[in-house]
């Protein structure tokens, strides 16, 4: 049985063939081998449920879906490599704790912008 959402390891593996477009150059760079590269995508298509890729055997392209999901991924990944010193702030008392939990049907991009927004307005509150 597949997960229902997506690890982040299977995202950043994303990402990074995406920038490559090449999976032996992404694998490199991740410092493993390609066989399991292309099986953690395969398992990301199949959790996701849509093509991410389209390839050939000299090369790899993000399908429209993958190109619309890019920009999604990366700020995803970059939210939560922010949670760690978010986290550590918050321990040393510098910054208030604000949760919201919000319900869309509208998509990531819908939740990420408003996430964006929210952040921004939350800074401006804290300053």
């Amino acid at each position: 049985m597949l997960p229902a959402v997506p690890d982040l390891r299977q995202l950043r593996y994303f990402v990074t063939v995406a920038e490559e477009k090449h999976f032996g150059r992404a694998a490199a760079r991740l410092s493993m081998t390609q066989p399991p590269l292309s099986q953690a995508i395969r398992a990301l298509e199949e959790t996701l449920g849509v093509q991410l890729f389209a390839r050939t055997k000299r090369s790899v392209e993000l399908t429209p879906v993958g190109a619309d999901l890019l920009p999604e991924v990366q700020r995803l990944l970059a939210a939560a490599e922010g949670l760690r010193p978010l986290a550590q702030s918050l321990a040393r008392g510098e910054a208030r704790r604000a949760v919201a939990r919000i319900r869309f049907d509208g998509g990531l991009r819908l939740v990420t912008a408003f996430a964006a927004r929210l952040r921004r307005a939350l800074s401006a509150c804290a300053a």
